[in-house]
């Protein structure tokens, strides 16, 4: 039995065991197949599963929106004129890269959940967000806005005071391009294909200052790349909780878990293991049809 059904997105279960997060935190822009059966049907005849912890996860922030997913994802948090905070009305983290983003809001000890972009009117009028084109009305259940910070903050259940006093902190590198606490707008890449080449000093920061503001709340999302998911060898047979071979059975591409290389958001990475895996995997089953059937042609 060769197992190639993707990973876990739209099993709750599993998103809770393997990433610790539940369903307003998580969702994911994957086809709904890809629901964690070839790992639920492996564990039930004794296969392992291998944990990559959740700050290792290939998964991106998003937003609720009214389209067949119900989940949004886009650079608009790298644009200038835009920050993340939790519901202290703190950042936590670089809050223009995605790594940076998860690795800061799912810290062990520390984590940074509910957490929420907050934007001004600049970010508006020139970027939108998702659906919403620049200038355009947001949906009313998913943003909000308010005259004020601290207004705002109220409406989303974060302390608005605190929000308030993070954006004048925000605001006073951001009108030079710095972010002296968290270093937002220092990844080349982001730089370069996320932020906004016609802003200046900075493509990635600008001061949150013009009324009025807007605020959702966030959640991760998924993009069927596997993280946890059965434990495999490197010739993708699935091992069991000591570590043996169980006769017959493979896992090839995200439903095995990323255990032979760093682990981040690439989709080539999920490609080449799945392709090179499949190969092995195809060699091994196609050798041991030939020699059974030589076995049985010298039987007869």
């Amino acid at each position: 039995v060769v197992l190639a059904t993707s990973t876990y997105d739209w099993d709750p279960d599993l998103v809770r065991e393997f990433l610790g997060l539940d369903e307003e935190d998580f969702s994911s822009l994957a086809p709904t197949s890809v629901s964690g059966a070839g790992i639920t049907m492996a564990r039930k005849v004794g296969a392992a599963v291998a944990l990559v912890p959740p700050t290792s996860i290939p998964i991106v922030p998003g937003w609720a929106a009214h389209n067949d997913t119900g989940v949004s994802n886009g650079p608009e948090y790298a644009l200038p004129h835009c920050m993340m905070v939790d519901s202290s009305g703190r950042r936590f983290c670089d809050d223009s890269y995605w790594v940076g983003i998860v690795r800061g809001a799912l810290a062990p000890g520390d984590r940074h959940l509910p957490f929420y972009l907050i934007w001004d009117e600049q970010h508006h009028l020139k970027y939108g967000l998702g659906l919403t084109p620049p200038g355009g009305d947001y949906p009313s259940d998913i943003v909000r806005s308010a005259p004020t910070l601290e207004a705002l903050g109220d409406l989303l259940g974060i302390n608005g005071e605190a929000l308030s006093a993070t954006a004048a902190r925000f605001n006073e590198g951001a009108r030079e391009g710095l972010d002296p606490e968290f270093g937002r707008g220092t990844v080349r890449f982001v730089q370069r294909f996320c932020g906004d080449p016609a802003h200046h000093p900075s493509p990635v920061l600008g001061p949150i200052d013009t009324a009025p503001f807007y605020g959702t709340r966030l959640k991760f999302v998924g993009t069927g790349i596997g993280s946890s998911g059965l434990h495999a060898d490197g010739q993708g047979r699935v091992l069991d909780e000591a570590g043996r071979p169980i006769v017959g059975l493979y896992a090839v591409g995200s439903v095995a878990a990323l255990t032979a290389m760093g682990s981040g958001y690439n989709s080539g990475f999920a490609l080449s293991r799945g392709l090179t895996v499949a190969r092995f995997v195809a060699a091994e089953l196609s050798g041991s049809q030939q020699e059974q059937g030589q076995s049985c042609a010298r039987t007869n």
